[in-house]
């Protein structure tokens, strides 16, 4: 390693080429490279989704929740089976133990689950693979200018929006939600049904055999051949009116029985379906509705394909929605939310405030180093290192995102650390007398030990993320190789670079210039003296500072990840089940109206959504989906003098308290939450049992506990207010004797009140629906739905049914084989997640359970334990990889202890720095104390290492502690000065995403600001007295 510099002083040309080889391959990386929110996650998940009509949550349970549970908790490495049912629907997620093997586990998930796709009542089955990232990338609203009615405006999202958008590279699909659909509906009129002796199957038959076209062969005449066709299906809605459905017989003067002969005869005339049946050409019920600013709107949400770049595919986006908005005068497109804005903007403020940083790192070293030539050398270590990353990166198939970046941005001040220790030491022999070429050499190989040391001692402390399971240890990982790549590019560039720079700088220059430009500190000369004197003294203030940031830690709090916000203001309202979309329509347009009231011109738009679910809600299960729910996003204005989105929620609740309407309020946050598993509420406490109502008793007696806590608002359990329904209880023994069963009844009872889609027809470029029904009922008339049994009774509904209303579940979860139930909670501003867990854990304590009950906590906290859990192992196995570091490289076992001593210096100016700024622990934060684990012991490691030197040059041990530290001081203050100012515009959480990266800096920068100046004073005490016990 120490040849690297005379090679560097000898072949100054060879080293320039190198260089711009660097340069050159990390321009084209860094082009190359891909742009992201965040790195890929590996997530052990699996989603099964089986639907089966509209079967209620008790029967999806009973029928499949249960067998599927239990089959799939057969599977090797399943570690947790989740469980909901819901009308007509049940979501399984299975999770794996990190490391399995997801392919396999895939195929081994389709194995179980296969036999229920035969079971005669599964309408569809989906597997898939959990991606966390499936949020849409983009949202956008299209409206018409007058030109086009909701259906055609949907008919053209669907047909020509929609398939310019799939054709992308990278788009994987498009949600259209939202307009209206025509279809032609065919109402039945019972009383003209029974005069003419039909029934709606007879129709709905009829319908199916007159609306086909048939092939008749070809036909060859002079020579052409014809290709005969029976042309029968429907047209217009005078051609289903026109259809035959019986005849009746002429000399009736009303209906009379009907004629079942086919043959035509004189005294029978066709009954059309005009006869028996209103028939209109109308939009076809609702399900969903799409507002923006208050006017009717087609939603269009789309997703990427897993592995794609998200910044590239929404430009692409971009590009064809401006396309299509020059040829389609008539509509307006609206972006609502994307994702590439965020990341963009993330990804600026990074590059912003690690350009920012690396300036202020300048500009100490040419107030340290006082000469402008020296500053450009050791500056030039960090383009040249962050253009070698990029290279690196470029081949380890990392991309441009939050972590990677925001690993360059924490490195910036680091990558000049070893070459203001190599420039320094260079000067100072320069400035015994050396020439230029001896000094360059001789003063990079004297530190060569040392810098080596202090880089692998950063490096290695990464190393244990390799053994790290969970979410954290995934987004941590790139960060490691960024940090790691650029460092060791660092290391290169000080052995390689530097010495021919500076060589070169140095020629004509005196040594009694360099003499005169070397900085003293006559103070800490005196202060160390004096420490060195009274030892005993030292290690008390010492042990005092330690003892006084032990006490102050539990003040700090904790929580899993810092909130990272957009400029978006979420507001969900939940009306009572049960409730029309009609309703909902208009409570949620009075809502509309009080937001554009309440916030004047502080908002751009205003995107409201009834029963709208996007494909990652419907995976994670957020809230059940009905038309009873609807949702108001409201993008706030950008302008500095604008409302925040805390302001714009305390304007905003106190109008939209409306009656029979629970309102929550809720700040938009980016993916980074739901991707780390924090997307749900903060505080979750899961409750175990079999019964229902055991389950809802103890959640509502954990609700009315936690209520009285003031430290936590917008308390809920699963159990809300249920969906109304009506129990047909069947006399089975009664119906048994008409030849009729279940099935028969409930299909009878489901013709009547939803009808049934009888065949389609082509119209406008769209398959229409031909739907039979009757008109909307009554509980009294369907008490009277005459029901006839196979030999020809006719019975009354009520007859042999009897008729239960209330209240059944929305939903039942189950969690591994259990019935489960959740009370969930959000924090008041200000409270700490770890203090209000305290609490909470206090009051589970004290509530008293049923036996076959029990509660835990899960959720944020649950995640927040697990991931402290694996990375406190982390810290540790980095603690002693770095003193076996130190330990192989100084051939001692005592030294290490001396340089480590700095790690627990370290701790006191974290614990302080979080205290000061009242932030609490987080996984950043964690991710922070392990990187300063590498970086704190850097100073130690110079100052030791010339101590050693000095020794083993015969200088006694007192001299050369003295020595040491003046001679030391310079590059030790440089290095840390560099690494804090280059980070701290990260500590200022400006700009998006910032939040997410603060606590990392504040983290290095509160460890190394006590680390270094205890080190000049602690180290030099305690390597003393190491020293004398050995001796």
């Amino acid at each position: 390693m120490f040849n690297l510099s005379k090679f560097s002083v000898k072949y100054p040309v060879t080293v320039a080429m190198i260089m711009l080889g660097i340069c050159l391959l990390g321009l084209i990386s860094l082009d190359r490279l891909g742009t992201d929110l965040l790195p890929a996650i590996y997530n052990p998940r699996i989603v099964i989704e089986l639907r089966s009509g509209e079967k209620s949550p008790l029967e999806m349970e009973h029928k499949f929740g249960r067998q599927i549970e239990g089959e799939l908790g057969t599977i090797s490495r399943v570690v947790d089976v989740q469980t909901t049912c819901s009308l007509g629907r049940l979501i399984a997620t299975v999770t794996f133990s990190w490391g399995t093997d997801m392919d396999f586990a895939l195929l081994d998930v389709q194995k179980k689950v296969t036999r229920f796709e035969s079971e005669p009542d599964v309408d569809d089955i989906t597997i898939a693979r959990y991606d966390p990232q499936q949020e849409p990338i983009a949202i956008y609203a299209v409206q018409s200018h007058g030109e086009h009615d909701l259906d055609e405006l949907r008919r053209i999202a669907e047909n020509v929006i929609k398939r310019n958008l799939e054709r992308l590279d990278g788009v994987a699909r498009v949600q259209t939600f939202g307009g209206i659909k025509r279809e032609i509906q065919i109402k039945l009129d019972d009383y003209l049904l029974q005069a003419y002796g039909l029934t709606a199957g007879t129709i709905i038959n009829k319908l199916k055999e007159a609306n086909a076209n048939a092939s008749g062969g070809k036909l060859e005449q002079e020579g052409t051949s014809y290709l005969i066709k029976g042309i029968g299906e429907f047209a217009s809605i005078e051609d289903v009116g026109a259809t035959v459905v019986g005849y009746k017989s002429a000399n009736q003067d009303s209906a009379g029985s009907l004629q079942t002969s086919r043959q035509f005869s004189n005294d029978k005339t066709p009954v059309f379906l005009s006869y028996v049946a209103e028939i209109n050409y109308i939009p076809q019920e609702r399900s969903d509705i799409v507002r923006l600013n208050g006017r009717e709107a087609v939603g269009l949400y789309l997703y990427k394909e897993a592995q794609d770049n998200t910044v590239l595919v929404s430009q692409a986006i971009d590009e064809t929605i401006a396309q299509m908005q020059s040829e389609m005068a008539g509509l307006q497109f609206t972006r609502i939310n994307s994702q590439a804005r965020f990341i963009n903007s993330a990804i600026g403020e990074v590059k912003t405030t690690a350009i920012l940083g690396i300036v202020l790192a300048v500009l100490v070293l040419f107030g340290f180093l006082r000469q402008f030539g020296v500053t450009v050398i050791v500056s030039l270590a960090i383009p040249l290192s962050i253009l070698a990353t990029f290279t690196l990166m470029y081949f380890q198939n990392l991309t441009l995102n939050v972590m990677t970046l925001g690993g360059l941005a924490l490195g910036a001040g680091m990558l000049v650390d070893n070459a203001i220790v190599v420039i320094e030491n260079i000067f100072r022999h320069k400035a015994k007398g050396e020439s230029a070429d001896e000094a360059a050499i001789n003063g990079t190989n004297e530190v060569g030990v040392a810098i080596v040391a202090s880089t692998l001692t950063t490096i290695i402390v990464f190393l244990p993320i390799v053994f790290v399971r969970g979410v954290a240890a995934e987004l941590f990982r790139e960060q490691a190789w960024v940090v790691a790549f650029s460092l060791l590019s660092s290391l290169l560039i000080a052995f390689l670079l530097i010495p021919v720079l500076a060589s070169r700088l140095f020629k004509k220059q005196e040594s009694v210039v360099f003499a005169a430009r070397e900085l003293r500190f006559p103070f800490y000369e005196r202060l160390l003296q004096r420490a060195l004197n009274n030892r005993g003294m030292v290690v008390v203030i010492a042990m005092i500072l330690l003892g006084s940031a032990i006490l102050l830690l539990p003040t700090i709090g904790s929580e899993f990840v810092p909130r990272s916000q957009e400029n978006q203001v979420q507001i969900d309202l939940d009306l009572n089940p049960g409730t029309p979309l009609e309703h909902t329509s208009v409570v949620l347009a009075s809502a509309e109206s009080r937001v554009r009231q309440t916030l004047g011109s502080n908002f751009e738009n205003i995107y409201s959504t009834v029963n709208v679910r996007t494909v990652q809600s419907l995976i994670t299960d957020a809230a059940e989906s009905g038309e009873h729910r609807a949702s108001i996003i409201i993008n706030l204005a950008k302008e500095a003098e604008k409302i925040t989105p805390v302001e714009a929620i305390r304007l905003l609740r106190p109008v939209l308290s409306l009656p029979d309407v629970a309102t929550n309020f809720k700040i938009r946050e980016t993916g980074f939450q739901q991707i780390l598993g924090a997307g749900s509420a903060p505080i979750v406490v899961q409750v175990r049992g079999q019964e229902l109502d055991g389950l809802r008793e103890t959640s509502e007696q954990l609700e009315k506990a936690l209520k009285d806590l003031n430290m936590l608002q917008s308390i809920e359990t699963s159990f809300q207010v249920g969906r109304p329904e009506i129990k047909l209880k069947i006399d089975r023994l009664l119906a048994a004797s008409f030849n009729l069963d279940v099935a028969q009844v409930t299909s009878v009872v489901r013709n009547r009140l939803a009808g049934e889609v009888a065949t389609t027809f082509y119209n406008q470029g769209v398959q229409r629906d031909i739907r039979v029904l009757y008109d909307k009922s009554t509980l009294h008339e369907l008490q009277n739905l005459t029901i006839k049994s196979p030999d020809g009774t006719e019975l009354r509904l009520k007859d042999i049914t009897h008729f239960e209303m209330g209240e059944g579940p929305k939903e039942i979860k189950r969690n591994n084989q259990s019935r489960v139930a959740y009370v969930t909670a959000q924090l008041k501003k200000g409270v700490h997640l770890s203090d209000a867990v305290s609490r909470v854990n206090n009051i589970l304590q004290n509530i008293g359970l049923k036996p076959g009950y029990e509660l835990r906590f899960g959720g944020e906290e649950a995640a927040r334990q697990e991931s402290f859990n694996q990375l406190q192992f982390a810290l540790l196995l980095s603690i002693i990889l770095v003193y076996m570091t130190l330990a192989s490289l100084f051939e001692s076992f005592l030294h290490p202890f001396t340089i480590l001593l700095t790690l627990p210096l370290a701790g006191v100016g974290v614990v302080y720095a979080f205290f000061l700024v009242g932030e609490p622990f987080s996984v950043m934060a964690y991710i922070g104390i392990i990187m300063l684990a590498g970086i704190a012991a850097n100073d130690s490691i110079v100052l030791v290492d010339y101590v050693n030197r000095l020794r083993i040059d015969g200088m006694k041990r007192k001299e050369a502690l003295l020595l040491a530290g003046r001679n030391r001081l310079r590059p030790i203050v440089m290095t840390s000065a560099t690494t804090i100012l280059a980070l701290l515009p990260l500590t200022i959480g400006l700009g998006e995403g910032a939040r997410l990266r603060a606590p990392m800096a504040i983290a290095v920068i509160g460890g190394l600001v006590t680390s270094t100046i205890l080190t000049l004073l602690i180290i030099p005490v305690v390597y003393d007295l190491i020293d004398r016990k050995k001796e």
